[in-house]
């Protein structure tokens, strides 16, 4: 046989081994009779069958003609004959790991929409994982009877899941360098949006093995989350499928149990205002945020007012939020430790925030608003963009976790020197006033108008008749934040002077062209409300896009633009604002990487 013959032998021989594995992943996760476990162990099992999925789309075995694209392909063949052998000789599961198991005589007449919830989520996320399964079953060469559990014993089918996993990491292993990059990037993307997606928490603990295999910053975000189901601070979704709306409904605690999870998270990181010093928000209620003492220690307080009206119900989401943020200990959230709140006079609730090091001045914390008025400040474009990728990851991380911020805006950007001497800003995000859990029946706060804050919120969140705040709202905000950033000056600075190049402004022509105080900007807003969303979306050569394309590329520019969008896709159930997100932290993370 010839060279070329016997290549092409080896991927016949290779394609019909993984073949196998991908038929055996099928036929065990839709296996009947595995009892009440079932649910977290098959979950598990279809994690795995992904993980192979996209292991042999980034080879090449999806390909037409199929490639085996890996730097040894004789241990990957003898690694996938391990792993179907693993999968389908059902007396060798029997005898390694007393899971009994026997066939039926009923077939498989096609391979349909995936049945359990893992398999549906990752379906979403990536549609041709289902696809590539049915091309599968399409080439088979003979029929695929379903399976029935008999006896099986929890621990040991972990004990071959293990076996499972060993088998498929030793296959990503195999992948070139760059492959096996792009793999783990698809599976963080994917397990992002299976976390944003899913408020179960029976679903959270079948995570917990995948999870261990995606980065730090997603388990941080689904650690986060779960800990909300278990407070009722996230409502379970609405979707969920019958069997497991009864496991998880018979595990959910009564509204009693729920109200006393809240109150005794209250309790647990609830301050008295006598260990609070050096304060005046209890009793000013136009102070926003101030540096005060804890126990002698500096502290910063964020205050909150509750209306009278509203308070007996708000003040326990007051308890719930100190509690996310004091859940935020990952730094991929960029946000201030908190370490609880206090109730001040005058309907006033602070929250209390420790500095990013105990033995940092907290007078060095200025705002991006600070420093976007301080004309003798050139920032360097390194220091720009490590801003904008630290707010970028932070609001990924928070809607992957299942939250709202809803007040993203300059005043909120806190950035501490830790050398007086030193340029580089220490970034945070802060103002989590209003921020709740992402849930159309949550009870939604208006922010409070500040100075130019409306700039900063999306059209359509303005207005008596506006829909329920969502992440695209606060995409938004980020994008305008972004343009702050890329032009180093005041987003109402920016819309005037557009403005007056337009000529659409009388006022702008009687000042001369020159540039506006505040105080002049202020009383202008109405008009910088009325044309900001044409002057942030034109594209013409003099346009705010045009201009950031000039200083910081076409890619800078298309994430500004995609954050921005203004249309909602309220026909369509898909959410696509995780992927423009994931796009912009991947787009200022290789900015700062290569600058």
């Amino acid at each position: 046989m010839s060279g070329f013959g016997e290549v092409a032998a080896a991927l016949s021989l290779t394609i019909q081994v993984f073949d196998g594995c991908i038929k055996g992943f099928v036929l065990l996760s839709e296996a009947q009779g595995l009892g009440s476990r079932a649910d977290i162990l098959t979950c598990q099992l279809e994690w795995e069958h992904y993980r192979l999925s996209k292991w042999a789309s980034i080879v090449g075995l999806f390909e037409e003609p199929p490639l085996l694209r890996v730097p040894d392909a004789e241990l990957v063949e003898h690694t996938l004959a391990t792993l179907n052998q693993l999968l389908t000789d059902m007396s060798a599961l029997k005898e390694t790991y007393g899971l009994d198991i026997s066939v039926s005589e009923e077939e498989y007449e096609e391979i349909n929409a995936p049945k359990r919830k893992l398999s549906r989520l990752i379906s979403r996320a990536r549609p041709d994982f289902v696809n590539d399964t049915a091309k599968v079953y399409s080439r088979r060469n003979n029929a695929w009877k379903k399976l029935w559990w008999g006896a099986v014993d929890a621990d040991k089918f972990r004990l071959f899941l293990q076996d499972v996993r060993y088998f498929n990491k030793r296959l990503e292993s195999l992948l070139y360098p760059l492959d096996h990059n792009s793999n783990s990037k698809i599976f963080d993307d994917t397990m992002r949006s299976i976390v944003s997606q899913d408020s179960d928490r029976t679903m959270f603990e079948a995570l917990s093995e995948p999870l261990k295999s995606v980065s730090k910053a997603i388990a941080a975000s689904a650690r986060l989350k779960q800990a909300g189901l278990l407070l009722d601070v996230i409502t379970t979704s609405a979707g969920i499928d019958a069997q497991w709306s009864k496991n998880y409904n018979s595990s959910y605690p009564s509204v009693k149990t729920r109200t006393r999870n809240t109150t005794k998270a209250a309790r647990d990181i609830r301050k008295s205002m006598q260990q609070i010093s050096g304060g005046e928000g209890h009793k000013n209620i136009e102070v926003f945020r101030e540096v005060a003492s804890y126990y002698e220690k500096p502290i910063i307080l964020e205050w909150k007012y509750l209306e009278a009206s509203t308070e007996s119900k708000m003040k326990y989401r007051v308890a719930n939020v100190a509690t996310f943020l004091a859940g935020m200990e990952d730094p991929s959230f960029h946000s201030l430790r908190c370490i609880g709140y206090s109730k001040g006079s005058m309907n006033r609730y602070a929250y209390l925030f420790e500095l990013p090091k105990p033995d940092m001045d907290a007078l060095s914390m200025k705002t991006l608003s600070n420093l976007l008025h301080t004309p003798s400040l050139r920032p360097s474009l390194n220091n720009r963009l490590s801003v904008g990728l630290a707010l970028a990851e932070t609001v990924l991380q928070l809607h992957t976790t299942g939250w709202l911020h809803k007040d993203i805006r300059p005043e909120n950007v806190l950035l501490f020197n830790h050398n007086s001497g030193s340029e580089t800003w220490q970034t945070y995000l802060g103002g989590y006033h209003f921020a709740r859990a992402d849930n159309p029946l949550e009870t939604t706060e208006d922010p409070f108008s500040r100075e130019f804050s409306e700039l900063y919120r999306h059209p359509a969140s303005l207005g008596q008749d506006r829909p329920s705040y969502r992440k695209q709202f606060d995409l938004y905000s980020l994008g305008c934040i972004m343009i702050e950033l890329a032009l180093w000056e005041s987003l109402p600075a920016i819309l005037w002077r557009h403005l007056g190049q337009k000529m659409l402004a009388e006022a702008y022509q009687n000042c001369n062209g020159q540039p506006m105080s505040e105080d002049d900007l202020a009383r202008r807003k109405p008009v910088l409300l009325e044309y900001r969303n044409s002057l942030m979306i034109e594209e013409s050569a003099t346009s705010i896009l045009a201009e950031i394309d000039f200083l910081l590329g076409a890619k800078y520019r298309k994430a500004v633009n995609e954050c921005l969008r203004y249309e909602l896709d309220d026909g369509d159930d898909y959410d696509d604002s995780l992927e423009v997100q994931e796009r912009t932290v991947t787009m200022l993370t290789t900015l700062c990487n290569s600058i």
